[in-house]
């Protein structure tokens, strides 16, 4: 009965909860690692939102000189294995999230089936994970009913998940445009986010594309929308002892078109690459990397 009554939470913002994100024991496990969150500029909820329209009708606008709380969107790489680092840093405040980013609504989205188990459901939504569904991310972006929210997607998702291995920097973005539309529609400001060491966990089973391994792991991950990477790592399925340093970029300012064209949506992903790329660059010899190390997208 109360799965039924509460079915709606995943898709309108769960219900995190403060005190369960900030336990002692999320310190220690962010200590294993150990995980770093690195901001490295400041989100600026000091602007105008200027007007609002549905149509040709403006439905709400707000005067020059009245400031409102912004949204973002941060766009999380690489996945990884179990995407460890955007974990740590944004379902519990091992890290200091919630100093870096004070009085703002954090959610981290995840796929829906992680969310259908009893418990494990409540579970998930007190650390703030939700749906990653659409409706999900524009009830949480929307400038109107919610102010100050940063929703965190992890863009590579599953099949991104079969490139994590040691050593390789390897994203599935280049083709992937549906987070973009999202930040158009809704005018979150989009924040790109790599962390490095995150494929450093675990060791993975070669799977070269066209491999019969592949092949079953793309039909399972059709069939369930999840992928099996075949993994190992300490003590057989522990992850390895290796430092997760999360970059966070500065934001890049989005204006509000709740009917982009394909152009606009090519235009952003382009900029949002370049962007993340940059960003990945720039930090890559601080955190372990090789002056060569190139990110490849894919």
């Amino acid at each position: 009965m109360w799965l039924v009554y509460d079915w709606e939470s995943p898709q309108m913002g769960g219900y995190a909860s403060p005190w369960w994100q900030t336990m002692r024991i999320h310190y220690y496990f962010a200590q294993y690692f150990p995980v770093r969150l690195h901001k490295t500029a400041e989100f600026d909820n000091d602007k105008a939102m200027g007007p609002v329209r549905m149509g040709v009708f403006i439905i709400c606008e707000s005067p020059s000189n009245q400031k409102v709380w912004l949204n973002y969107l941060i766009a999380a790489h690489p996945h990884g294995i179990i995407s460890a680092g955007t974990y740590v840093n944004f379902c519990t405040n091992g890290t200091g999230i919630m100093e870096k980013f004070p009085g703002m609504k954090i959610r981290i989205c995840t796929l829906v089936g992680h969310l259908w188990a009893p418990f494990r459901r409540e579970w998930a939504m007190l650390h703030g994970l939700v749906n990653c569904s659409k409706e999900s991310l524009d009830y949480l972006l929307d400038s109107i009913r919610n102010k100050g929210s940063v929703v965190v997607l992890v863009v590579g998702g599953a099949e991104e998940a079969l490139e994590a291995r040691p050593g390789r920097n390897v994203l599935t973005l280049l083709h992937r445009k549906g987070f973009v539309k999202v930040a158009l529609q809704t005018g979150a400001q989009l924040v790109p986010m790599y962390s490095f060491g995150e494929n450093e966990l675990f060791y993975q089973m070669r799977n070269p594309k066209g491999s019969s391994l592949r092949k079953a792991q793309h039909f399972i991950k059709k069939m369930t929308g999840i992928s099996p990477p075949l993994f190992y790592g300490s003590f057989f399925f522990l992850p390895r002892k290796k430092p997760i340093n999360t970059v966070i970029g500065a934001p890049i300012e989005v204006k509000r078109t709740p009917n982009p064209s394909q152009s606009q949506i090519d235009a952003l992903h382009q900029q949002y690459i370049s962007r993340l790329n940059d960003l990945f660059e720039t930090h890559k010899v601080n955190f372990g990397l090789h002056k060569d190390s190139r990110l490849v997208i894919q």
